[in-house]
């Protein structure tokens, strides 16, 4: 299986890719909205909020999770 891993932190952690992937496969099946969460999305929730269009946007938990944290398995 050669699958892209969306980062390399868990085979950094010491998991080898085999174990990385079983792991994705298990989280895309378990998250409401599907998939595994991309680096991309972080950035642009980033973006999203630090820009001038939400000038009153203060003190907020925003989580990026696809309802997982809503909907836990």
């Amino acid at each position: 299986m050669n699958q892209k891993l969306p980062t390399g932190l868990y085979v950094r952690l010491g998991y080898n890719e085999d174990e990385v992937n079983k792991y994705y496969q298990k989280v895309e099946k378990a998250q409401p909205l599907g998939g595994v969460i991309e680096p991309e999305q972080i950035a642009k929730t980033v973006t999203m909020i630090t820009s001038s269009d939400l000038p009153s946007l203060t003190g907020q938990t925003i989580i990026v999770d696809g309802g997982r944290s809503q909907h836990p398995v």
